[in-house]
């Protein structure tokens, strides 16, 4: 097993308010998602600074895009 050089720059978790017994009205429903995707005005900054973290030499915002360790769909 490889172990990625970055993952300590890249946080993740569970969201805890999905388990077993709640799935089909969480994760199952169309759109749920965009009830717990995090607003740019807090992703921008993560991006800006996932760039220097990372140490990408192209610095340009537009080129990235911030994505999710765990994905919104995935519960515990």
């Amino acid at each position: 097993m490889t172990v990625d050089r970055h993952s300590s720059c890249t946080p993740g978790a569970y969201n805890p308010d999905v388990t077993q017994w709640n799935i089909h009205s969480t994760v199952c429903v169309s759109g749920w998602t965009a009830t717990v995707r995090p607003p740019t005005s807090y992703t921008t900054p993560l991006k800006a600074q996932g760039i220097i973290d990372y140490g990408y030499s192209d610095t340009n915002m537009a080129d990235y895009e911030e994505d999710h360790l765990v994905p919104l769909e995935l519960g515990p």
